[in-house]
């Protein structure tokens, strides 16, 4: 969506800004420490945590189900597999 239609200066396409306006996109390493702390606060902030790990990745890392729940009981935790 980048790159549909007429584009801005930036080439950025004005549809693609106002679909994502207020979003943020963050990419966290949880196999080091300081990103599973990062990855344990964020939820508290978060409205939607969407992960595209192979399926029981983030289980084995740490942050399955309850805990997510424990974080913030109205995340919504999308998951994204192939």
């Amino acid at each position: 969506m980048r790159g549909l239609g007429p584009r801005d200066a930036d080439g950025i396409s004005p549809f693609w800004k106002t679909i994502n306006a207020g979003k943020a996109v963050v990419e966290i390493d949880l196999k080091l420490s300081a990103g599973a702390a990062l990855l344990a606060d964020l939820p508290s902030r978060a409205d939607v945590l969407l992960e595209s790990y192979r399926p029981g990745v983030l289980n084995r890392l740490g942050f399955d189900a309850a805990r997510l729940g424990a974080l913030n009981a109205r995340l919504i935790h999308a998951t994204l597999t192939g």
